[in-house]
């Protein structure tokens, strides 16, 4: 059963406070977003939330109780984004599996074992190692991924996926792709496959050669496709010269906080209140590196964007909105002053991309149940039922041989074959039996 969430607020009525466990060891800041808001929702709803993860809370929330382990914290590791590769993951793979080891031997995680929890949530990057968790608790558990579906995430639910249309997260192509982009699409799930069971393989390795890991629990492989439920979330100097060029004035959120030679009409900040100033009715265009949580709230709000995409799912995600014609896209390699400044007045300035825009907020907005609803409704539904195994797809057990009619198909071609070959081979032997008949008879 899979659920798209979006921003998640507050919602009340409906089951008894359930204490539940939130795992998210290894997220990133931006990761950490999205779940710090499940956990808020459900903390407000009367469910106490022990919620595992590196960074604080800005304030405390009543309800939940945060063990917090910034060592964890991966954003260190990881390299600059304007250089990034695909392949920068094979250099993460032991700082994860050894994370691992320092988050499951930590003082403050162990305790968790002595008490009891309910129902576990798990974010889904690089925390497998936790299904420990899972295995110790035998409560049921949800992988809460801070994206829209990939396909490591199909494979784990049983989700038919063809790489014919179903364009990878990390990949952009228009519908319908062309030969070379099918082809394009297929390897990079590929590689996200094998690069997934490889992070697996050697996490799960590790962790038993360390002995953190008891004996009698299954492999990391076989609990993963255990959850009962996935929640989804579906420095450039040209900037500043640019931004000073427009007679708008400028929110800027710059970790820094300060700027040299800021322009008088632009202000920068460490942090913003985003969903806030989105909201404000004055606000005429968002300029984002494209991740979905920036994109599902600026359409939310009805907000035309310029998307400037960097690494992961990025690219894709303004690919589409470019495609559908609700964002603007600008690549960094191609960035120059003049280029910046003609891009914003023209997004400022197209009808047609304003209406595109206030289509898809229509759409967005337009959902049976508000964000806030579905994961309280559905959270809730796992602890009544104690899991959700009869949503539970069969294809979750199925070899992609038989899944895809493999043998059948191929039954069916070997019938046909010998439905072919049986016929031409009487035929054949006929016809030579009668042409050695009337050789023989030419002969006497």
């Amino acid at each position: 059963m899979l659920l798209g969430v979006a921003l998640v607020l507050l919602l009340g009525g409906g089951t008894s406070a359930s204490s539940i466990l939130f795992l998210a060891p290894f997220s990133l800041k931006s990761h950490w977003g999205y779940y710090s808001s499940v956990v808020t929702t459900l903390a407000k709803h009367g469910h106490e939330v022990t919620f595992l993860s590196p960074f604080p809370a800005k304030e405390e929330t009543p309800g939940v109780r945060e063990i917090v382990l910034p060592q964890l914290d991966i954003t260190p590791n990881m390299p600059n984004v304007l250089n990034i590769t695909i392949f920068y993951i094979f250099k993460l793979i032991p700082i994860l599996s050894n994370n691992c080891a320092v988050a499951l031997e930590d003082p403050q995680v162990n305790q968790l074992f002595s008490e009891n929890f309910d129902l576990i949530m798990i974010g889904s990057v690089f925390a497998d190692c936790f299904l420990k968790f899972v295995h110790h608790f035998k409560v049921p558990y949800i992988w809460v991924n801070r994206n829209s579906m990939e396909p490591e995430l199909d494979a784990l639910f049983g989700n038919p996926s063809f790489p014919s249309y179903d364009v990878n997260l990390r990949f952009d192509a228009p519908l319908p792709m062309s030969f070379v982009n099918r082809a394009a699409n297929l390897f990079r799930s590929l590689f996200d496959h094998v690069l997934n069971g490889r992070i697996i393989s050697w996490i799960e390795k590790d962790g038993r050669d360390r002995g953190l890991f008891p004996d009698d629990m299954p492999s990391l492989d076989k609990m993963r496709k255990k959850a009962s439920l996935l929640f989804l979330n579906g420095d450039r100097r040209a900037l500043v010269r640019g931004l000073g060029r427009l007679k708008q004035r400028v929110l800027w959120k710059w970790n820094e906080g300060h700027m040299e030679d800021l322009p008088p009409n632009v202000r920068v900040a460490k942090w913003l209140p985003q969903q806030d100033i989105l909201a404000h009715p004055k606000i005429r265009l968002f300029i984002s590196h494209g991740g979905i949580n920036s994109l599902q709230e600026a359409l939310h709000h009805n907000v035309p964007i310029i998307g400037m995409p960097m690494f992961s799912d990025q690219s894709h995600n303004i690919g589409m909105g470019h495609r559908e014609g609700w964002a603007y896209r600008l690549e960094w390699e191609d960035l120059t002053e003049e280029k910046f400044v003609k891009v914003v007045e023209g997004a400022l300035t197209d009808s047609r991309l304003h209406e595109n825009v206030r289509k898809k907020s229509a759409i967005v907005r337009d959902q049976p149940m508000t964000s806030e609803e579905t994961v309280v409704y559905w959270t809730e539904y796992v602890i009544r039922h104690g899991g959700a195994d009869h949503l539970r797809c069969p294809a979750v057990d199925m070899s992609w041989f038989i899944l895809y009619n493999f043998d059948v198909w191929l039954a069916l071609f070997l019938a046909i074959c010998l439905v072919v070959f049986i016929p031409f081979a009487l035929l054949r032997c006929c016809l030579r039996r009668c042409c050695r008949g009337t050789k023989k008879h030419h002969t006497d």
